[in-house]
C-alpha cells in the first residue's frame, strides 16, 4: 500500500506542467553524504517523493504523509538557484509548483494536501551550489492493509539479505546483486535464513 501511496505522488508531479522544467521525478535515492550530491550534480533540477512518519488513528486508519524534494542548483550562484534565470527553474518557481499540484488534489487512494515546507540547511550541500527544500504532504484517511494470508508465503522457505553497509555499490550493482551476479563486487555480508514450516 504504501508503495501505491508513492507511486501515485511520483505519477501525479510527472503529469504536471512542472515536470518539463526538471530533468528527475523519482523515489528519493537511498543515499547520503558526497554520494547524494554527486547524484544531485546530475540530476538537478529535480523533484523526489520520500515517505513520512505518519500517525494510526484511533478508529484504525493510516494518516499517510511524505516529503515531496525539491533540488536546485544554478551556476549563476545562489540568487539564481533560489530564484531562477529564466533559464532554469528556481527553488522558488519549484515550490509554488508544487505546492499547488498539491493544494487538496484526489489520487486513486486517497486526498493530499500541503502541510508545510523545510528549507535544507546543509553545508555539504552549499558547497556544491545546491539548495532543496521539502514540502510536506499530509493524505486523508486510508484503511490499513489486510492481514498477510499465510497460505500465499508458504511458497517461501528461504530468506536472502545483500548487505551494502555504507552503501558503496552503485544502483545497478546492487540491482545485480538481487539475481545473484556478484561480477562487479560482492556485498560487506550476506545472510541467509531458512525458515521453519
Amino acid at each position: 500500500m504504501l508503495a501505491n501511496l508513492e507511486n501515485e505522488l511520483i505519477s501525479l508531479i510527472k503529469t504536471s506542467t512542472v515536470a518539463a522544467k526538471v530533468r528527475e521525478i523519482d523515489s528519493l535515492p537511498d543515499l547520503d553524504g558526497k554520494s547524494l550530491v554527486q547524484k544531485f550534480n546530475t540530476s538537478v533540477p529535480a523533484i523526489y517523493v520520500a515517505p513520512a512518519s505518519f500517525a494510526i488513528s484511533d478508529s484504525g486508519l493510516m494518516l499517510p504523509r511524505y516529503g515531496i524534494a525539491l533540488v536546485a542548483k544554478n551556476a549563476a550562484g545562489q540568487k539564481a538557484v533560489r530564484q531562477g534565470d529564466g533559464i532554469a527553474i528556481g527553488l522558488y518557481d519549484m515550490i509554488d509548483a508544487v505546492l499547488a499540484i498539491f493544494n487538496f488534489v484526489s489520487t486513486a487512494s486517497c486526498a493530499w494536501r500541503p502541510s508545510g515546507v523545510d528549507f535544507v540547511h546543509d553545508e555539504l550541500l552549499f558547497g556544491n551550489g545546491i539548495y532543496a527544500a521539502v514540502i510536506k504532504v499530509s493524505g486523508s484517511e486510508v484503511a490499513l492493509p489486510n492481514p498477510i494470508d499465510d497460505t500465499l508465503l508458504a511458497a517461501f522457505t528461504t530468506f536472502h539479505a545483500d548487505l551494502d553497509i555504507q552503501p558503496h555499490a552503485l544502483p545497478a550493482t546492487q540491482t545485480q546483486w538481487s539475481q545473484q551476479n556478484y561480477t562487479n563486487g560482492a556485498p560487506d555480508a550476506q545472510d541467509d535464513v531458512t525458515l521453519a514450516p
